[in-house]
């Protein structure tokens, strides 16, 4: 959250940005102390070149003790690093904002925070009076942020993740093109023909193993995962030589304008991803690197079915998915859109048609033969497709039969329910059955 978790709300706290040496003395004393409770306790590697911090991430797993684990995690992780205010995070893992105070250690011999000295020594920490008029500081936390991973294997998945910083930010830009997608559980293939419709019902899983992904893309990992980039120049340059590295160009508008909405909103907050969109893609642009586009998107996901075995799954959902949106297609737009609005208002007109649109429909998506009346071609192609010719030909033709076999079988159905509740209550039959 970038160490801004509590500047809202009714009570705000002042968590500001921590200096290095603020910053490793904390982390270094919270991970001995989780340490206590879990075997495992890492921290994402940090963004390039940062000179403070907004906050302290740690994720842990493998619990020691039943206090660590559950709905217990969170209360038991807060006492131990003496958190004063908690903010507990969604989702299915146990996780959460902790407000712990400033270091006291970090005074000088007066109680005032040596990081709020000005240059010419006066204190410029914000100051407040209390109700004698007397000057008092405002009390500063230090906001660590905690997630408890199911396992060490997702932990290493979130450390390699969240690692660098807005490394995956800007690495997904790039790959989304070539149908790749990257979030805290794994690394995914997208189904095309799907993504528009149902974003999570599109992706394949390909791995969860940050070293399959790196093999993928054609990246190293040795010697770029231990320590941070010095610079945002350094993380880009490790950036580029991903396989799919690709600057348009042609481009004659501004990337921002090709970006998603999550995208454009990350330019508002995320500065390394900011500078790739303004300032280094341009500059690629008009040296004239990386202007060849070595891949398709077919060309990667047949790579993706050839290393990670999904080539069946992948086309089992995307056929699927094709055979419903062909069904609605037909439903909606042969069906109901081929036959004719009933020709007035009376209730035999429009029950005529609503009897005739579902016999249709069942005769032609459900393969329904109790009408007595069946195309007399196989209206579904030999990949399990149906021909929009023959179902539109098949309404054409035979409506008036479907349409008065639908409307006796309706009249029958009417028929039987009125004589088995006259047989329940003794009751003569009120009204006649008007016949066809």
């Amino acid at each position: 959250m970038g160490g801004s978790a509590f500047a809202q709300g009714q009570n705000p706290l002042s968590t500001p940005r921590m200096p290095k040496e603020v910053y490793d003395a904390t982390k270094s004393r919270c991970k001995e102390i989780l340490l206590g409770l879990y075997s495992c306790v890492e921290s994402p590697v940090e963004g390039p070149a940062k000179k403070d911090h907004g906050d302290i991430d740690f994720l842990v797993a493998s619990p020691k003790s039943d206090a660590a684990k559950g709905s217990l995690a969170i209360p038991t992780i807060a006492q131990a690093l003496g958190a004063e205010r908690k903010i507990v995070a969604g989702g299915t893992e146990p996780a959460a904002s902790l407000a712990i105070p400033w270091p006291e250690d970090d005074r000088d011999e007066d109680g005032k925070d040596k990081n709020d000295k000005a240059e010419d020594g006066k204190d410029k920490n914000d100051k407040a009076e209390d109700k004698d008029g007397k000057e008092e500081h405002a009390k500063k936390y230090i906001q660590v942020d905690v997630r408890v991973c199911e396992s060490e294997e997702k932990l290493r998945w979130m450390l390699f993740k969240h690692g660098h910083g807005d490394f995956w930010n800007v690495m997904g830009s790039m790959i989304r093109p070539y149908g790749l997608t990257v979030d805290d559980t794994a690394l995914w293939l997208r189904v095309p023909e799907i993504e528009e419709h149902n974003k999570k019902r599109a992706r394949i899983f390909l791995t969860s193993d940050p070293a399959k992904v790196m093999e993928f893309l054609d990246m190293r990992m040795e010697g770029y995962w231990d320590k941070a980039f010095s610079s945002m120049e350094e993380l880009y340059d490790y950036i580029t030589t991903c396989r799919l590295m690709y600057v348009d160009p042609t481009l004659t508008e501004p990337e921002e304008s090709k970006l998603k909405s999550n995208d454009r909103r990350r330019m508002n907050y995320r500065p390394v991803f900011r500078k790739w969109i303004d300032e280094f893609l341009p500059e690629c642009r008009r040296l004239g690197k990386f202007s060849e586009q070595k891949f398709t998107r077919e060309q990667i996901t047949e790579e993706a079915f050839a290393a990670f075995g999904v080539e069946e799954e992948f086309n089992t959902r995307r056929d699927k998915f094709l055979a419903e949106k062909q069904k609605e297609y037909i439903w909606n737009t042969s069906i109901k859109g081929g036959v004719p609005a009933p020709k007035s208002r009376d209730h035999a007109d429009i029950l005529y048609r609503s009897c005739l649109v579902k016999a249709l429909k069942r005769i032609i998506l459900e393969d329904d033969t109790s009408y007595g009346i069946a195309p007399l071609k196989n209206l579904k192609k030999a990949d399990g497709m149906y021909d929009l010719e023959l179902v539109e030909d098949f309404i054409s033709k035979h409506q008036e039969s479907v349409g008065k076999a639908a409307i006796a079988r309706h009249q029958g159905a009417y028929s039987e329910h009125i004589h088995l509740k006259e047989c329940q209550e003794g009751q003569p039959l009120r009204k006649k059955v008007r016949s066809a």
